[in-house]
This record gives C-alpha cells, sequence and structure tokens, in this order.
C-alpha cells in the first residue's frame, strides 16, 4: 500500500495577509483558504482574495469556504479568485454545490444544532451529497 496517497493533508483557512499565505506555503501546506461567509471576522472581499492570490505557492490548493451565500456571490468569486476548491458550511444543497463546475466539500454539523442520529450516519449523508470531492 501507497502511504503517501492516505498522508493528512492540511489547510490554513482565514487567510487575510500575503505574508502568512507565502509562509504557509514555506511550511508545506496543501491548501489555504479565504473565508467569503457573511459575518465571519476573518470575511475577504473577492478583489483582496485575488491579490493575495498571487503569493500562493505553485502546488498549494485554494479553498473558497461559503456559508449560505447567494449563488451570484459565490460565481463572483470563482471567476475573480479562481480557488481550486469550494467548501460550503450552510444550507447549500448538493446541487446548489455542484452549480459551479469545481470540487467541493460540504461541511456538515454535528451535535447540538446539527445532525444526531439516523441523520448522522454516513450512508444519510453520502445519499445527500454524493459528489462532494472528500
Amino acid at each position: 500500500m501507497n502511504r503517501s496517497l492516505y498522508r493528512t493533508r492540511i489547510k490554513f483557512c482565514g487567510m487575510t495577509r500575503a505574508g502568512d499565505i507565502r509562509l504557509a506555503g514555506e511550511l508545506g501546506v496543501d491548501a489555504v483558504g479565504f473565508i467569503f461567509a457573511h459575518g465571519s471576522p476573518r470575511r475577504v472581499a473577492p478583489a483582496e482574495a485575488r491579490a493575495m492570490r498571487q503569493a500562493t505557492a505553485p502546488m498549494v490548493d485554494v479553498v473558497a469556504l461559503f456559508r449560505n451565500n447567494s449563488k451570484e456571490e459565490v460565481r463572483e468569486v470563482v471567476r475573480t479568485v479562481r480557488p481550486t476548491l469550494l467548501q460550503f458550511h450552510g444550507e447549500e444543497d448538493d446541487a446548489f454545490c455542484r452549480s459551479f463546475n469545481l470540487p467541493y466539500l460540504k461541511a456538515v454539523p454535528m451535535g447540538s444544532g446539527g445532525m444526531n442520529g439516523e441523520d448522522a450516519n454516513a450512508r444519510t449523508l453520502q445519499l445527500a451529497f454524493p459528489n462532494t470531492a472528500g
């Protein structure tokens, strides 16, 4: 078995400064994330993220994180920032997440206020989000 295929990938998220992105690359992270979710103190504008993206090392993925953003907002980020992966933390369904033609991750809250019991089993999640990238 090739263990390198199963290694843990590291993402630094909530990036707001180009210097931190350069340092993340030097430290060997696999991905950096920009937050576009309304209400987040680490939220950046698409133009800011585009400028900071220039500091990203060549083999580092760029992740755009959303929480209940409109389709137009996500499209603007995809067009402006050109992320390699999308990450959704709100009530977005699979059709919404797929509509941007990029690989995506779907965060699912667990426990109090999130999924509990039968709804939290892996098969239910796989059926609800059959096209996730991970």
